[in-house]
C-alpha cells in the first residue's frame, strides 16, 4: 500500500524539535503508513536537507529583508508542497496560517497544532511595547482570524485545557495532546539518590521561571546548592550573580539534554518549577515539560500552585505547590522535603511511577495516530 505523504510545517521551530520530530513524526513513522517530511526555516537551524530515521527534513534559508521575510518563506513552502503533493499538512506555527487557503484549494487535509497560546503571547508583547489599547485591538482582530483558520482546518491539536476550551468555543473539536515526556524503555534512567541539599532547574532561566526568587530563597537556606542550566538574557544572569547565593550556584550554561538527565537531575533533590502566572496558562500549562522531567527523574517538585499542577503534583504526593512569589512559602516547602528524606524518596517514587503509568508520550501517541487515521 502506498504511504500517505505528510508534511510538518515549521518556521521558528528547530530542525530537531522534540515535539515535532521525536514525538509526533517518529510515532507516525512507526505505523508504517506515512511518508514523513518536516520543513522549517533557518531561524533556529542550519540550511540543508537531511534524512533522520526515515524522516525527511529540510531547512529553507530566509531572505534578509525583514518585512517580506515571512511572505517569501511561505511562497517557498508553496513550491515545496506543490512538488511533494502531500495528503496532509501539519502546521505548527501561527505565523504560517496564511498558507491555509492555498492548502484548501488543493484539497490537502490540514492539522493545526497549538504548541502554546500564541494569541496571548503576542498580546503580551504588544502590550509591553505599545500599550494596552493597541494590544486589545490586535487581540480582537487576531482572534477573529484564528476562528476563521480553525474552522477551515480538518483537525486541531492543543497542549492544554485553556487552548482546548477556547478552540471548542469556536464550534470546533480540539484534541488534547500535552507535552508529556518520552519514556525510553531501552535505557535505564539514572534516578536521583536524593542525598544532596540541591535544587535544580534546566531551561530558559528568566523572571518567567522565578529564578531570582530561588536566589532569594537560598539566602534563607545557607546550606542549599542550586544547579542551573540553560540559556537566558545576559542582563538577567548578571542580576542573579549579584546575590551572595550565586556562590552556591553551579551554573552549566547551555548543555545537551543528555547532560541534564544524566548529570544534573541525578545530583539534585528538588526540581524547581516556579512558573509565573499569565493569561496564557490561567489554570496551568501542560505544554511545558518541566514538572514531568523532574517526576521522570524521581525528583520531588516545588511548583507554582496552578490548579492543574496541584491536581498532578499534590494529589499524587509528588511535591508541593506554592505561590511562586511567596519567598517564605517556597522556603518552607523546600525545608519540608529536605528535612525528611523518606518523604522526599516517597515523592520522587510517586512521580516516577506516575510518568510510567499515565503522563508519558506513548499514551498520547495513540490519540495522534487516531487523528491521522481519520484523515487518510
Amino acid at each position: 500500500m502506498e504511504k500517505a505523504k505528510v508534511i510538518h510545517l515549521g518556521y521558528y521551530h528547530s530542525i530537531d524539535d522534540t515535539r515535532i520530530i521525536h514525538k509526533e513524526c517518529r510515532s507516525l513513522y512507526k505505523t508504517g503508513r506515512y511518508a514523513l517530511y518536516y520543513i522549517t526555516s533557518n531561524r533556529n537551524a542550519d540550511v540543508g536537507q537531511f534524512n533522520k530515521d526515515g524522516i525527511n527534513e529540510e531547512v529553507i534559508p530566509l531572505i534578509n529583508k525583514r518585512f517580506i521575510r515571512l511572505f517569501s518563506y511561505i511562497q517557498d513552502l508553496k513550491k515545496k508542497i506543490n512538488a511533494l503533493n502531500p495528503q496532509i499538512c501539519h502546521i505548527h506555527e501561527f505565523a504560517l496560517y496564511p498558507i491555509i487557503p492555498f492548502l484548501r484549494r488543493r484539497g490537502i487535509k490540514i492539522v493545526l497544532d497549538f504548541h502554546e497560546n500564541d494569541l496571548d503571547v503576542y498580546k503580551r508583547k504588544i502590550r509591553d511595547r505599545y500599550g494596552a489599547l493597541l494590544s486589545s485591538i490586535f487581540y480582537s482582530m487576531m482572534k477573529k482570524y484564528e476562528v476563521k483558520c480553525v474552522r477551515n482546518s480538518d483537525k486541531i491539536i492543543v497542549v492544554d485545557y485553556t487552548l482546548k476550551n477556547r478552540i471548542e468555543s469556536y464550534g470546533s473539536e480540539a484534541y488534547l495532546i500535552p507535552n508529556y515526556p518520552i519514556v525510553d524503555t531501552n535505557n535505564e534512567l539514572k534516578l536521583s539518590n536524593l542525598n544532596e541539599d540541591t535544587l535544580c532547574f534546566a531551561g530558559g532561566y528568566s523572571q518567567l521561571w522565578s529564578t531570582e526568587n530561588i536566589m532569594k530563597v537560598m539566602e534563607k537556606n545557607p546550606n542549599i546548592i542550586f544547579r542551573l542550566a540553560g540559556i537566558g538574557d545576559d542582563e538577567y544572569i548578571n542580576k542573579l550573580k549579584k546575590y551572595p547565593s550565586w556562590e552556591r550556584t553551579i551554573f552549566y550554561g547551555k548543555v545537551p539534554f543528555e547532560t541534564v538527565i544524566n548529570e544534573i537531575y541525578p545530583q539534585s533533590s528538588i526540581g524547581m518549577a516556579l512558573l509565573q502566572h499569565d493569561d496564557s496558562w490561567k489554570n496551568g500549562p501542560l505544554g511545558n515539560t518541566k514538572i514531568f522531567e523532574f517526576m521522570m527523574a524521581g525528583i520531588p517538585v516545588v511548583a507554582t500552585n496552578f490548579d492543574i499542577w496541584k491536581d498532578i503534583i499534590e494529589k499524587n504526593n509528588c511535591g508541593i505547590c506554592v505561590d511562586c512569589n511567596d519567598i517564605n512559602a517556597i522556603s518552607d516547602a523546600i525545608n519540608t522535603i529536605l528535612s525528611d528524606r523518606n518523604l522526599a524518596r516517597q515523592m520522587g517514587n510517586n512521580g516516577h511511577k506516575l510518568i510510567l503509568e499515565k503522563y508519558n508520550w506513548e499514551i498520547l501517541a495513540k490519540t495522534l495516530i487516531e487523528i491521522y487515521s481519520d484523515l487518510t
